[in-house]
């Protein structure tokens, strides 16, 4: 898929839905954690998944997205067990730079909104990379 053929996602929205588990909550040795609630990080992470899932559906074969930044602001807690669902649109696209806003809802109520920008590139250059920076490691 060409670059220029990114711009028919514009527009688009997906929604992602998740039972939450203990294993989503603040974890052991934090303050919060006989408060069973979902951790931002697991936030996050179900935020990547959602996007990268509908991104690579719609980006080709041999391209990944690769997030560049995240702004995410949380807007209320989420007791584990609650069902979580996000609902990403994307925004604009410049070049292989896909702009997605997305929301964040449990069963009662949104927990957090934000925005992200994902760089879209060749699995190949995305293996060069990987391979120069492993050989200046070892």
């Amino acid at each position: 898929m060409e670059m220029e053929d990114f711009e028919r996602i514009v527009g688009r929205t997906e929604k992602c839905s998740l039972k939450t588990t203990t294993r989503m909550a603040w974890g052991k040795g934090e303050d919060v954690e006989d408060l069973h609630v979902l951790s931002p990080s697991s936030i996050l992470e179900f935020i990547h998944m959602c996007s990268y899932k509908f991104l690579k559906n719609n980006v080709g074969y041999n391209m990944i997205p690769v997030i560049l930044d995240i702004d995410m602001r949380f807007i209320s807690p989420t007791p584990v067990g609650m069902m979580v669902i996000v609902e990403i649109t994307v925004e604009k696209v410049e070049r292989n730079v896909i702009t997605i806003s997305f929301k964040v809802f449990d069963e009662l109520e949104k927990v957090a909104e934000g925005r992200m920008r994902s760089i879209i590139v060749s699995k190949g250059y995305l293996r060069r990379r990987i391979d120069e920076k492993t050989s200046q490691f070892v």
